[in-house]
C-alpha cells in the first residue's frame, strides 16, 4: 500500500533497500540529511511482520518515502528486506513512479568484492546519457550477470520509465561506508547534485553504529515474533 502526503512531478526516483553491506541504506540515510530531505509518506506491505525501529525518540518506517523540493528526488529508504514480497513492493514502487510521473528510477546496491581494494563501481542502465556518464568516470556496466530481489521485479515490471541500477563493491561484514560513498560519487555525477561524500567517511562510525542498532533491532523484533507465534497455545 503507497501512502503520500504529497504528490511532487517529473521525479528521479532513488530506491535503496537493505543488501549487501547495507550499502543501499547507508547512500539514501546520507543522502536524507545531506539533501534536507523530508518524510511524506510510505509503503506498507501488509503480509509483513508491522515492526517500527525508534531511533532518537523518533519512529523509523521499514519503507519511508523522502522528498527532496530543492533536488526534485524522491528517496525510498529501506529498512527491513521484503522476503517473500519482492514482487509486492516492487509494483508499489512502479505505482509510486507512475503516480509521481517519474523520470528516472535509480537503484543502488552492493556487490560481494573480491578482494579488499577501493571498491569497484557497476551498473546497468536503460539511459544513454547515464551510460555515457557512467563510462566515463570508470564505472563498469554489467554485461553478463543475475540480478536478485526487488530489483529484478523492477526491471521486469518497468518497461516504460529509464532505469539505472548501480552496484559498489562491499565486504560482507556490516555495514561499508566506504562502498556508500563511491555510489554518491556517481550519483553526483548523473544527477549533478554535488554532494560531499568526504563527511560520510569520517562520520562512518556514528552511521554504521545507528544501522547496525537499527537493523538488529529489527531483526531481533522478528525472531522473537516468530518464537511467541509458535509458541502460543490457544
Amino acid at each position: 500500500m503507497l501512502i503520500l502526503d504529497k504528490i511532487p512531478k517529473k521525479t528521479t526516483i532513488i530506491d535503496g533497500l537493505p543488501g549487501v553491506g547495507v550499502v543501499s541504506t547507508i547512500v539514501t540515510e546520507y543522502l536524507i540529511e545531506s539533501l534536507n530531505a523530508k518524510l511524506i509518506g510510505e509503503i506498507i506491505i501488509e503480509d509483513l511482520p508491522p515492526i517500527v525501529a525508534i531511533h532518537n525518540k523518533e519512529v523509523v518506517r521499514p519503507f519511508g518515502i523522502f522528498y527532496s523540493e530543492e533536488k526534485n528526488i524522491l528517496l525510498l529508504h529501506g529498512l527491513t528486506t521484503p522476503e517473500g514480497h519482492e514482487w509486492q513492493l516492487s509494483e508499489e514502487i512502479i505505482r509510486l513512479a507512475m503516480k509521481t510521473k517519474a523520470r528516472h528510477i535509480l537503484t543502488i546496491d552492493g556487490v560481494p568484492a573480491r578482494e579488499e581494494k577501493e571498491p569497484r563501481t557497476y551498473f546497468y542502465t536503460t539511459d544513454k546519457e547515464h551510460k555515457i556518464e557512467l563510462e566515463k568516470s570508470g564505472s563498469k556496466p554489467i554485461n553478463n550477470g543475475i540480478v536478485f530481489g526487488v530489483t529484478s521485479f523492477l526491471l521486469i515490471k518497468n518497461q516504460k520509465i529509464p532505469h539505472t541500477c548501480l552496484f559498489a563493491e562491499t565486504q560482507l561484514g556490516l555495514p561499508d561506508s566506504r562502498s556508500a560513498s563511491s555510489l554518491i560519487n556517481e550519483l553526483n555525477k548523473i544527477l549533478k547534485i554535488d554532494i560531499d561524500a568526504t563527511p560520510l567517511i569520517k562520520k562512518s562510525e556514528a552511521f554504521e553504529k545507528k544501522l547496525k542498532e537499527i537493523i538488529s533491532n529489527a531483526k531481533n523484533a522478528t525472531e522473537f515474533k516468530k518464537q511467541k507465534s509458535m509458541n502460543y497455545v490457544g
